[in-house]
């Protein structure tokens, strides 16, 4: 992240690019949503879009940190990256947690066809239960989805925390057809509504790294 657009992505809103020292792979230039106090729940202050050329099976590898006095929204959805698939957001990750309570590494399912985990789900870290992103600590997230065939459930998500897979969701159908991704969004939006942010907080994101096949 040194300069947006950049790399087939462009920023949006209010972003900024800030040096981090401390950033694990590619010091010093990092991504950051700030969230000023008073701030409302319900979307992010800004964001970063990404086109995917079309793919049945995305990789993608970021490193994030929270910081160490971010508050979870209190309906627990603090969104980190969204995917379109079939040309609807349907999947995204996140930090599970409210208030100082640990933000959980968990798999966002949304507007889907059927799954296990139900049409629309939060999903916490199945594989490694209490994978966590600890506040001031950059950890290493990556994630592998894949489409479903047509009329069939058997698309599926993996994640990985620091190298370690923590969650592994199967049996979804994104849509009724067989869709691929067309987009990722870098939109780490706070919150469903209501919430206030208490005092300015961020997220910054290094390195964020895109691929996918069919």
């Amino acid at each position: 992240f040194d300069a947006l657009p950049s790399n087939h992505c462009t920023g949006y809103y209010t972003y900024s690019l800030v040096p981090d020292a401390t950033a694990p792979y590619s010091p010093t230039s990092v991504f950051q949503i700030l969230y000023p106090a008073g701030y409302h729940g319900g979307d992010s202050p800004g964001l970063t879009e990404c086109p995917i050329a079309s793919y049945r099976q995305v990789y993608m590898s970021m490193y994030l940190k929270f910081s160490p006095n971010f508050q979870g929204h209190l309906t627990h959805v603090n969104k980190i990256i969204h995917f379109w698939i079939g040309g609807t957001n349907k999947l995204f990750l996140l930090g599970d947690g409210a208030g100082s309570a640990p933000l959980l590494a968990s798999v966002g399912l949304q507007g889907v066809a059927s799954s296990p985990y139900g049409t629309s789900a939060q999903v916490q870290p199945n594989i490694v239960t209490g994978a966590q992103f600890v506040r001031g600590q950059w950890y290493h997230l990556e994630m592998l989805a894949t489409s479903n065939s047509s009329g069939a459930n058997d698309g599926s998500v993996d994640l990985w925390l620091n190298g370690t897979l923590v969650a592994h969701l199967t049996g979804i159908q994104w849509t009724t057809g067989a869709p691929t991704f067309t987009d990722a969004k870098l939109d780490p939006t706070w919150g469903g509504l209501n919430d206030t942010v208490s005092s300015d907080m961020t997220l910054r994101v290094d390195h964020l790294y895109l691929s996918g096949k069919n």
